[in-house]
């Protein structure tokens, strides 16, 4: 099964608009590309996306006057409720996985959790953080 970690900025959540471009054009099924309003769909793939109980329905748009595809879903109602289900901000990640031709799924990608160790002494909360998968990124005595 092939995937494409994709990365959520800022822009991305307030317009609800995941940039797929990192995934390019092979990583979609032939058809895919719609024109650029609803009435002209390419052929649809279905999302699965982690904690949503709805599957979605979308296609690819492209651009009006190039041609090019727009690097986001035609349909994104959704997108809005994946990132509040998942509690995800901006520098997120989620990863995108093909399952079938026509079938993918979307879930975030488990961030590791940063912590200073301040006051160290003999490191013994460092340790038990570091052992709970925690990263230290600054130590002081």
């Amino acid at each position: 099964m092939d995937s494409q970690v994709l990365e959520l900025s800022s822009g991305a959540i307030r317009n609800k608009k995941l940039n797929i471009r990192p995934c390019g054009l092979d990583f979609f099924p032939d058809g895919i590309l719609g024109g650029s309003t609803k009435d002209k769909l390419g052929r649809q793939i279905t999302i699965q996306a982690a904690g949503l109980s709805a599957p979605i329905k979308t296609d690819i748009p492209t651009d009006k006057r190039s041609g090019r595809p727009r690097w986001f879903f035609r349909e994104r109602s959704w997108v809005k409720d994946f990132i509040r289900e998942n509690r995800l901000i901006p520098g997120d990640s989620v990863i995108i996985r093909r399952v079938a031709n026509r079938t993918y799924e979307i879930a975030p990608k488990k961030r590791k959790l940063t912590f200073i160790d301040l006051f160290a002494g003999i490191g013994g909360t460092r340790i038990a953080f570091e052992k709970a998968g925690c990263e230290c990124v600054f130590s002081s005595e």
